[in-house]
């Protein structure tokens, strides 16, 4: 898992903050046999990301 983020603040009331992650997953296998359409072999590679926004605003 990798990830950053970053806070601005334009003023004492007024503060932004933005985090991004890329999550890695283990390749999966697959070997799945069907009666009718003969195996399915292979693998799967999948990855997430997420993208996070706040705005905050203090009174």
């Amino acid at each position: 898992m990798q990830g950053f983020g970053a806070s601005y603040r334009p003023s004492k009331t007024l503060s932004l903050d933005v985090g991004y992650t890329h999550i890695f997953f283990d390749d999966s296998p697959i070997n799945q046999a069907s009666t009718t359409d003969g195996t399915l072999k292979g693998k799967f590679e999948s990855s997430a990301d997420m993208l996070g926004v706040q705005l905050n605003w203090q009174f």
